[in-house]
């Protein structure tokens, strides 16, 4: 149910049942808010036109959460779009992104579809990568998989050519990592360039073909950073107070048997010659 807070801020999407609901996630630099513009309609040479600003560094410019109503018209759908923060950037703020992102998303209650963002000119699949991905799922569930949608981009040049060959290991890369099996994560790809007006028939594929048949992906049961330091707050006193109660005795009883042990461990090697010198009311020499 939507609060009116709620239905201010997503009116948009409330009003019209139809609209689809896609999120942009991936590591700064892989071309997602490049991505984001020429979804939104932007048909300038570069893409750096449209309402979200690409970056062309280790820092995100992306910084908050941006929204992008986009109407009916474009495609088959009106389509609400939501850039984040790329992860791993140089601001040290992964945690916070993903935070305001589980808020977010439980806000707008449900989405169709999440694209996870990669730059076909770099075709490793980083630490920061794995560990992206490894967080993703650690907030959405294991079930967003089935809602995930894996967008190339920068597929130009030469390595053009092995484009799909590249697309199906780096999908298999993803389940490997994850163990996921190909019904627990379908990934449908979409290859996407950035010249030459390329990317216009793959958008419509993507918005018109491929998220609609995603249905809903429910975001009430989602799990922020936020929630786990909530719960090591609360546990860590009752942890602590629980420890310390039932270690007491415990601790008093160690050291009594400690003292104890040394003390049968200083009778047992006792000289033998202190023993027939006392006996002698005489000290031994040793």
């Amino acid at each position: 149910m939507y609060t009116a807070s709620k239905l201010l801020k997503f009116e948009p999407e409330v009003s019209d049942p139809d609209t689809l609901r896609i999120v942009l996630y991936s590591p700064t630099g892989e071309g997602k808010s490049l991505l984001g513009n020429r979804i939104a309609g932007d048909n300038s040479e570069e893409g750096l036109e449209g309402p979200f600003v690409p970056s062309d560094s280790v820092e995100s410019k992306t910084q908050e959460i941006k929204k992008v109503f986009i109407r009916k018209g474009i495609y088959k759908y009106p389509v609400s779009l939501t850039d984040q923060p790329g992860e791993s950037d140089s601001t040290g703020r992964d945690r916070e992104h993903a935070t305001n992102l589980v808020s977010y998303l439980k806000g707008i209650e449900y989405i169709h579809a999440v694209v996870l963002v990669k730059n076909y000119q770099d075709v490793r699949v980083s630490d920061a990568y794995q560990s992206m991905l490894k967080n993703l799922e650690a907030m959405l569930g294991r079930n967003v998989w089935k809602h995930m949608v894996i967008v190339m981009t920068r597929v130009e040049g030469p390595k053009a050519k092995k484009a799909s060959e590249y697309g199906k290991e780096f999908s298999n890369k993803i389940r490997d990592i994850l163990k996921l099996t190909g019904e627990e994560a379908p990934l449908p790809i979409i290859y996407l360039s950035n010249f030459e007006e390329k990317y216009l028939e793959p958008l419509q594929k993507l918005v018109n073909e491929i998220v609609p048949r995603l249905g809903k992906f429910h975001c009430d049961s989602l799990h922020s950073p936020l929630d786990e330091l909530q719960v090591g707050a609360t546990l860590f006193p009752l942890l602590f107070f629980y420890v310390l109660q039932n270690n007491t005795s415990s601790f008093f009883f160690f050291f009594k048997k400690k003292k104890n042990t040394n003390k049968q461990t200083n009778k047992q090697t006792e000289p033998t010659c202190c023993k027939s010198s006392r006996n002698r009311n005489s000290f031994c020499q040793i």
